[in-house]
């Protein structure tokens, strides 16, 4: 099958575009243009894939404008619907506040009630699709993982930290890395009539943020001092998950390696 896969350079994007690329027998496309300019529609259009794997999105951590929110996390994917192709979509558990309490989960039943310009924009489009696209399919969960000449998320920022750094310890998190991301992608487009529209990944243990950079600090081998750290305000945005996940520790160190970090 032909897979094209949008946002390529982004870290999503670039973990997919390498994981279909080396692991399966896909031929897995990019394009050169970007949503917003003139000729993105048609290059989209005349690719004429089997599957499409939308990997561009705006996040907080790059600081977009609100109307950045709107036109890539909620136009792109309604044009995207149009073209009668098979699209997998990411969504995020910032679609929720992360206001429950320690050791509850969201369910796939759980009311969108984030108030922020980025939880919100994909609230909308995450509830579009569940109650109307035809071609869309949505992975919902917290993504992890490298990005090229960059250290603004999570991951590659600890690593790029010396001496110390804080590790909060009442910030609840039970996501995929992007490895992780893409083999659940593989999964989902290789068995497509047998996934519904909305799917929801995280692990089955609840991790603080201080335990996720604990546990990058020993598969990375780093020195740096990780201090705890607790908040004002408890945040808690894990997701029940649909399928089993390998836990956090497993995935960073196939990370490491799928990337040869």
């Amino acid at each position: 099958m032909k897979i094209l896969v949008l946002g390529h350079k982004g870290m999503l994007g670039r973990a997919v575009t390498k994981f279909f690329a080396e692991n399966t027998n896909h031929e897995v496309t990019t394009i050169s243009s970007r949503w917003g300019e003139s000729n993105f529609n048609e290059e989209v259009k005349n690719h004429e894939a089997d599957f499409i794997i939308n990997g561009i999105g705006k996040i907080p951590q790059k600081k977009p404008l609100a109307q950045d929110y709107t036109s890539i996390n909620i136009e792109l994917p309604r044009f995207l619907e149009t073209l009668n192709t098979p699209i997998v979509h990411p969504s995020t558990d910032c679609e929720f506040k992360g206001n429950i309490p320690k050791g509850e989960s969201y369910t796939k039943e759980s009311v969108r009630d984030a108030d922020d310009d980025y939880g919100m924009s994909k609230a909308i489009i995450s509830a579009e699709i569940e109650q109307g696209f035809k071609n869309t399919k949505i992975i919902r969960t917290s993504i992890i993982g490298h990005e090229e000449n960059s250290n603004l998320a999570l991951l590659d920022w600890f690593l790029s930290q010396s001496g110390s750094v804080k590790g909060y310890t009442n910030h609840y998190w039970n996501g995929i890395t992007t490895l992780e991301w893409a083999k659940q992608c593989q999964n989902i487009i290789e068995n497509w009539s047998n996934f519904p529209t909305l799917n929801q990944l995280g692990t089955e243990n609840h991790y603080s943020k201080f335990d996720i950079v604990t546990i990058a600090k020993s598969v990375y081998n780093k020195d740096t001092e990780i201090v705890p750290f607790e908040t004002e305000i408890t945040v808690n945005k894990c997701l029940k998950s649909d399928f089993v996940i390998p836990e956090l520790e497993e995935q960073i160190t196939e990370l490491k390696e799928f990337f040869g970090k």
